[in-house]
Formats: structure tokens, sequence, C-alpha cells
């Protein structure tokens, strides 16, 4: 299974993204749909190319925070029994010089050490500081679906789950043309 963490901000106030899940077969359950399977990656959309849900995360190390967001690459996602939350959650496995790195639910910048956390949607406080909601209820709908994977991996040779994360990317300055009456195309 392979995840696709895209963020779309850094800011001195935190990290925001979307997470999207890759196709695998993997079936969620939804009390929603009749049978009460849907699509992993449907939250409330049909739509495949639609995000599972939104993420935050902690502030990018050039802003100087004690505990910034991991460095945009390719990691492998493993089960790991939390002695923080006391259950199974997800782990990014081998991430350069950080340890503990888990994907979890929260609504505010405060709540992740490094780590992801997911939720259904985004808000912004008072001072402007992102948050997430419906979290807890989005991390069970992600844990879901990405469980049955984990497993397949411990059991066999079967593909590890893994997810890549990628920075926001500047935005592309539009090329400086201008045409004149004898450079304008045919029929401008």
């Amino acid at each position: 299974m392979r995840l696709e963490l895209v963020r779309d901000r850094q800011t001195r106030q935190g990290t925001t993204g979307h997470l999207f899940l890759g196709a695998s077969g993997v079936r969620v359950p939804d009390k929603r749909v009749p049978g009460g399977l849907a699509a992993e990656n449907s939250m409330d959309t049909p739509n495949a190319n639609a995000p599972f849900c939104v993420t935050l995360e902690r502030p990018a190390v050039r802003f100087g925070d004690p505990h910034p967001c991991i460095p945009a690459g390719e990691y492998r996602v493993v089960l790991y029994e939390s002695p923080h939350f006391g259950r199974t959650m997800p782990l990014l496995a081998d991430v350069p010089g950080r340890s503990g790195i888990e994907i979890h639910w929260g609504n505010f910048v405060r709540d992740f050490e490094g780590c992801i956390g997911v939720g259904a949607w985004r808000g912004q406080m008072p001072d402007g500081s992102p948050t997430i909601w419906s979290s807890r209820e989005t991390f069970d709908r992600l844990f879901c679906a990405i469980e049955p994977a984990l497993l397949l991996a411990l059991e066999s040779e079967a593909e590890a789950c893994v997810i890549n994360i990628r920075d926001p990317q500047p935005p592309v300055p539009l090329a400086d043309v201008s045409f004149t009456r004898e450079a304008a195309p045919e029929g401008a």
C-alpha cells in the first residue's frame, strides 16, 4: 500500500497537507454504504483522486521548532505498540535522526512532536494557527484502511506500506512573453 502526503503550506505556525491512499484493493468499513464497505480512499466522495483526509504537522525545521516536521521523502510504515497511546499505531520507520514518528489523532500543532496528524477538515484558531477536526474518527478510518496491508506485509513477503511525503512546490513564475504584431501567431 502506498500513502502520499502532499504538504500544501508550511508556516511558522504549522504544516498542512492532504493524505492520499494508493490502490491496494483494501476495502474500508463504512456504515454509510450498503454492505458496509467503501473504496479505501473515499471519505465523502467516490472520486478516486480525492484526498483521504487533511494532515497537520509541526512547522518545518527552518522555522526553528524544537520538534519540526520530518524531511520530505519516502518512509516505510510499520505497526508499533505505542506506549503513549496504549495501542497499536502506524509508525514511520527509519526517519533520519528521529524516532517515534507516528500517524495519529490530535487537533492542534502542539499535539504533534514531529508526528503526522490526520483529520476530516481543517480550520484556523484566532491567532492564525492551523487546526484539524474529526481527527479521532479520521484516524480510525485510516487505520482500518492500512492495517490489513501492514499485517499482510508482516506475514509474507508482500510489499510493505510506504508513505511518500512531498513538500509544497514554489509557484512557477509566468514567462515574460510579449507578442508584437509581427511575432503574433497567425489568426491572432
